[in-house]
This record gives C-alpha cells, sequence and structure tokens, in this order.
C-alpha cells in the first residue's frame, strides 16, 4: 500500500511537470523565447537630429549640439545620502530635495539627476569620482544669435520638443524619426558587434526662412532704442517685401534668451505680430480712401467740410486736433481728420466698408506658419450699429493684428495686388533634398493707379507735409500714415494708455520694403502719438535698411553700408 501510494505520487508529479514542461514550450513559448532574447540582445535606438533652421541667406538661427546629462546608478553607488550631498553641492540642486529624491528611488538602475549640465559642471561631477555616476550625451537645442528673433523661432524643451513659435509649428518637419540597431551581448553581458541589420534614422528637415538676420538686428535695435526712450509696455516691427510678400524681419519685444528661456516671464515669449490685435486709430484711414477711389464714390480734390473740429452724430461726437473747415480728401489724410474720414465712412457706407476690410484681409487669419495667430475683431454687418460707418474709417470697432496691418499697406506699396505672406523660403530634407513651397500668389484688390495715387499723391504727402513729418528721410521718399489709438476696455476708451503707430514704404515710387511699428502703452514724457513715437523709429529703420538693401538714394550718390 505504501509503495503503491509513492508511485502514484510520483506519477502524479511527473505528470505536473510533463505538463508545465507543455505549457512553458508550447503555449508561453513566445514569451520565454522573448525573455531568453532579451539577455543576449538589445534594440538600441539611434536618436534622429533635429533639423536646423537658417535666415534667408543661410545664417544659422537654431541648432542642436551635444551636452552631458548625469545619471545615477543607485545599486551601484557606495553612500547614497553622501552621493546626493556631493551632487547637490557640485550642480547647485537642493540637497534635502535631491537626497530624498534618490533615497526613495534606491532600487532602481538608473535616475536622472541633471540633464545637459554646462561644461563647467559635468568636469565638477567627474572629478568626484562617484561610484554609480555616469554621464550621457544628449542633443541640446541652441539659438546662436542669442535673443534675436526669439518669439518668431520659439524654443524646445529638455526632451528637444518644439514648445512655441516656428519650433512647435514644425515639431513634425524638425524632429525626424528615430532608428535602431541590435547588439548581442555575452555572458557578462559586454556588447558585442555581430554586424545585425539595423534601421538608419531619418534626420530631420531643416527649414529656411524669409527673415534676413541683418535686417532683423535693426529693426530689434531699433525699438529697443523706442522702448528706452518711452517706456513702453512692448513694441512690434515688421519689414515685408511686398512683391514677394517675404517677411524680412518680425519683432516682438520685449523678448527673451531662448536658450534660458525659463528666466523669463512667458508673456515675453509672445509674438505680438501675429498673437495680438489692437484698435488700429487713423493709421487705417489710408485703407478706405484707397477703396472710396477705387469704386468711384471719391476723388483726391473732392472737399469735405470738417467741421472745425467738432462733429455731432447723435448722441456721438467727433473731434480733431486742429479746427480745419474745407479740406479735400488728400488733406482729410494728411492732416488725419476723424471729422473727414467720418463723413467719407457716410458716403461709402456700411456694406463697401466691411467689403474693403475683407478685401485687405482683416477679420481673417494669414495662416502664416505660426502657433497661436489672431484673427483679429471684424464683426458681421447684422453687429454694426448706425454709429459704424463713422467709427470704423478712424480704426475703430475693429481689431487687427500688426502683419495684417503691413499687410494690407503692401497692397497699396505692390500696386494694388495683395501679397500672400512668406515666413518659410524653403525646407531641406534630412537626405538633401530642397523643397520651395508653392506661392499661391497675390489678390488684386487696388488698380495699380489708384495705388500710384495713394502713395505718391497723398501718403508721400503725409510724410513731408503732414502728421508723419518725423520719418522723412533726406535720401530716400516715404509714403506712410500715423495712428494713435486710445486703448478700449469694457464701456469705453482709456484715455491714459495707447497704442502709437507708423506705416511706411520706401521709396515711395518704386517700394522695395513695407515697415510697420508699433508701440503698445508708451508712458515717459506723457506723449503718443504715432508720428512723435513710432515714426521716427520707422524712419531709422529705413535709413539703414535702404542702405543695406543697395537701395540707390533718390538723386544722392549711393554710399555702401557695411553690416
Amino acid at each position: 500500500m505504501r509503495v503503491s501510494f509513492i508511485l502514484w505520487t510520483l506519477v502524479f508529479l511527473l505528470e505536473l511537470l510533463l505538463a508545465r514542461l507543455f505549457w512553458i514550450q508550447c503555449i508561453r513559448h513566445e514569451h520565454f523565447s522573448h525573455l531568453a532574447r532579451k539577455q543576449y540582445r538589445t534594440e538600441v535606438e539611434l536618436p534622429a537630429e533635429r533639423g536646423k533652421i537658417f535666415d534667408r541667406y543661410g545664417r544659422l538661427l537654431a541648432t542642436s549640439l551635444p551636452a552631458s546629462s548625469i545619471y545615477l546608478d543607485p545599486c551601484a553607488a557606495t553612500e547614497l545620502e553622501e552621493t546626493a550631498k556631493a551632487l547637490a553641492r557640485a550642480l547647485d540642486l537642493n540637497e534635502e530635495h535631491l537626497t530624498k529624491f534618490i533615497l526613495q528611488r534606491k532600487h532602481r538602475r538608473f535616475i536622472w539627476i541633471k540633464r545637459k549640465v554646462t561644461p563647467e559642471e559635468g568636469q565638477t561631477v567627474k572629478r568626484l569620482n562617484l561610484a554609480g555616476v555616469g554621464f550621457r550625451k544628449e542633443p541640446q537645442r541652441f539659438y546662436p544669435q542669442g535673443t534675436l528673433a526669439a518669439p518668431l523661432l520659439g524654443f524646445a524643451g529638455l526632451d528637444g520638443t518644439g514648445l512655441s513659435g516656428l519650433e512647435a509649428y514644425f515639431e513634425e518637419t524638425l524632429k525626424g524619426k528615430p532608428g535602431y540597431k541590435i547588439l548581442l551581448r555575452d555572458g557578462k553581458r559586454k556588447a558585442l558587434d555581430p554586424g545585425l541589420p539595423f534601421k538608419a534614422p531619418e534626420h530631420g528637415s531643416s527649414i529656411v526662412l524669409t527673415i534676413d538676420a541683418v535686417i532683423q538686428q535693426i529693426v530689434e535695435e531699433e525699438l529697443a532704442r523706442a522702448l528706452e526712450e518711452w517706456e513702453p509696455s512692448g513694441a512690434v516691427g515688421i519689414v515685408l517685401e511686398p512683391k514677394s510678400g517675404h517677411i524680412l524681419a518680425m519683432a516682438s519685444l520685449p523678448s527673451f534668451d531662448p536658450n534660458n528661456f525659463a528666466r523669463y516671464p512667458e508673456n515675453n515669449w509672445v509674438n505680438r505680430c501675429v498673437n495680438y490685435s489692437f484698435e488700429p486709430g487713423s493709421v487705417i484711414k489710408p485703407l478706405i480712401v484707397a477703396k472710396a477711389l477705387q469704386e468711384g464714390l471719391a476723388r483726391p480734390e473732392d472737399v469735405f467740410f470738417c467741421e472745425n473740429g467738432v462733429y455731432r452724430i447723435g448722441s456721438r461726437i467727433f473731434h480733431d486736433h486742429h479746427p480745419y473747415g474745407w479740406l479735400t480728401l488728400s488733406e482729410v489724410v494728411i492732416k488725419s481728420s476723424n471729422v473727414g474720414m467720418a463723413k467719407l465712412g457716410e458716403a461709402v457706407g456700411a456694406e463697401r466698408l466691411y467689403a474693403c476690410f475683407r478685401a485687405f484681409g482683416f477679420g481673417q487669419k494669414t495662416n502664416l506658419p505660426l502657433p497661436g495667430e489672431a484673427a483679429g475683431i471684424l464683426h458681421p454687418l447684422n453687429k454694426w450699429t448706425s454709429y459704424s460707418v463713422t467709427s470704423v474709417p478712424i480704426g475703430q470697432e475693429i481689431a487687427v493684428t500688426p502683419l495684417q496691418l503691413a499687410l494690407a499697406f503692401s497692397a497699396i506699396a505692390n500696386d494694388g495686388v495683395l501679397p500672400e505672406p512668406r515666413l518659410v523660403r524653403a525646407i531641406i530634407c534630412g537626405e538633401g533634398k530642397v523643397i520651395n513651397p508653392i506661392s499661391q500668389g497675390g489678390k488684386v484688390i487696388l488698380e495699380p493707379r489708384i495705388a500710384r495715387i495713394m502713395r505718391t499723391e497723398i501718403m508721400r504727402r503725409v510724410v513731408e507735409e503732414g502728421t508723419g513729418s518725423r520719418a522723412r528721410l533726406s535720401r530716400w521718399s516715404i509714403a506712410g500714415k500715423t495712428g494713435t489709438a486710445q486703448k478700449a476696455f469694457a464701456g469705453g476708451f482709456s484715455h491714459t494708455k495707447f497704442i502709437s503707430s507708423f506705416v511706411g514704404m520706401a521709396p515711395a515710387e518704386e517700394p522695395r520694403a513695407v515697415v510697420l511699428v508699433m508701440i503698445d502703452e508708451p508712458h515717459k514724457g506723457g506723449i503718443h502719438y504715432g508720428g512723435t513715437v513710432a515714426a521716427p523709429v520707422v524712419a531709422s529703420i529705413f535709413e539703414r535698411i535702404l542702405a543695406y538693401l543697395q537701395v540707390a538714394p533718390e538723386g544722392v550718390p549711393l554710399q555702401m553700408a557695411s553690416y
């Protein structure tokens, strides 16, 4: 009986063993084969290189450089608390927090201590020769021009992912696709190279912008001087090539250094050129006049009685800064008469005013490749009041972005063709293939004759004898318009906060560039007029960029500028 029990027990155990063997060999074969392969076979990721960003002439604006990151294998460290204290001192980290962080993970084989350290920090840690501490190379985004065009370029985070600006918008284009390779390891986990197949990484594409780094630098320098002089809350500068729609400069101040973006207020990261919309004020007046001429509703020599500077419509009163009597339509723009523009608005009518603004691109995004672009505000006609036909011609009840405004004036500079804005000149794929984005061309919104009248007979006189006289240059003619807008708030307009602006084009006969400058809330000196605050900045920009572009002075021998 006892022998029989032992035999049956052995048979039962043998059956269990056979069942277990069947389960391992047949049912769970793939699982255990995978575990076995992992012991001697490792797949190592081959990271893709992030694409670069260049200006229109190949000047480097953004690239990636190798940086050292420090990690710890707690199981290999000899004394964790002492190791944590030494690392904290070397890397300027909080000693208590780092010690707690490490001790909570003491059974792990890998934890990051500090990523992408400076060369000095790396050398300090190496000299400590701490057990379990190691280094890994990682790509770090680097912006060799520092703050130049920072709100436009944006920045990449610790993992190399674009977080704002062009870096974010073109994340998929820039980042590429990682590859891999297979490594075999011997019994001691030493890597062998058996020459197994591997997949090469697909490196990210590089982007060539229409931006000219020299012109960008000029604009930012002149805006910085304006910030120092007027102490505003912010400033914007845009330079456009009117025929091509190429954006040569797009500046937004205050700015930041994308190499250390976390040290700056988030407000500095904002690209006010596209993310910010404002009531433009008087700067918009030439656009309505141009449409009135185009529709045959008025002529430059038509006269308007400007009510000696005070015009009452119901409960609304329009004021001019001077008591003007009779003014021609040209003079209404030159002297920036609100009363004259209100009367023109009544003559043009709501439907044509709305169509005018839509034609110039207001109330709709430009679809420039930048995140967070604002469309501005252009209320549908059924939202207009009885006062709207007199308000919108003086730049109220409408909000535009600086880019929209610069583009609209480019139509006047470009003989009536509204250009498609271009920020990307080419994309260079990882394998070297160059892709040139196809332009959809411009949109004709004015007759060339009307555009020339606006430039040479009206807007040029704004600078030579009107509110824009401080934008006048001795070597080139400038056509432009000033703007001074009260900032709107719930229930009315501020009497202390203004937006000062000027848009100009030069040379007036055949413009090579359109320049817009907007100064937000100038404080110093109590002066806020666009002709005083913004116009001189535009003049300084034109003085420098026209020389740089080798535009021959009108009647003056060209003197080459070096940059």
